[in-house]
């Protein structure tokens, strides 16, 4: 019985695989429709990449006609399976929905999984304490998480709270690298503020 039920489940992958490459094929030809169509069917199976790729065309409106509550359907699919852009793409949904709270908690979920764009997300909304409890002290966790990460907009509010002293000790030195690392990821206002606290002498 193992040996079959191991036989059915490698066929199912296959299948699965095989919808997933048809609609790549299909949507690079033009044929967006019938690629939201395959990836779809695919998505019921949980291939996560099908959820994300039918997800977006259906939340943008690309080749489909916008949906947004679809979108969030196959977005929570891939989310279930523990995937960190499916679960940021959720609470994105939520912050749309202006439902902060659940926001959050899809934000966080998705930044234990690996998404340095829901820590910054999240961290924003402790930061500012909009609709839940505020809490600098984790906000600036959850921004030196996303920094370390590659997040330049993270780096940059990190920078900040260590220059004015929030959730932290103030500490210009601390605040000057993480201007640098924005700067260098392409953060034009991290440049500028680099260059202030590097004309006042800062270390």
């Amino acid at each position: 019985m193992k040996r079959i039920f191991l036989c059915m489940l490698l066929i199912i992958g296959s299948l699965n695989a095989d919808l997933f490459d048809d609609g790549v094929k299909e949507y690079d030809k033009g044929n967006k429709q019938r690629a939201a169509e395959l990836w779809s069917e695919s998505c019921e199976t949980r291939n996560v990449d099908s959820c994300n790729n039918v997800g977006n065309m259906f939340n943008s409106g690309d080749g489909v006609r916008q949906d947004k509550k679809r979108a969030f359907n196959f977005f929570s699919v891939a989310c279930y399976e523990k995937d960190s852009k499916a679960c940021h793409n959720v609470g994105v949904l939520y912050e749309e929905r202006n439902d902060k709270k659940k926001a959050l908690t899809l934000y966080n979920k998705a930044c234990d999984y690996g998404s340095f764009s829901a820590c910054n997300n999240a961290a924003i909304i402790y930061d500012y304490g909009d609709s839940v409890k505020q809490n600098k002290k984790k906000a600036v966790m959850l921004y030196n998480k996303a920094c370390v990460g590659g997040n330049s907009g993270a780096c940059f509010n990190s920078a900040l709270m260590y220059y004015k002293g929030e959730g932290t000790r103030q500490d210009k030195s601390t605040a000057k690298e993480l201007f640098g690392k924005a700067c260098d990821g392409g953060h034009s206002s991290g440049c500028k503020n680099y260059r202030i606290l590097n004309e006042q002498g800062v270390s």
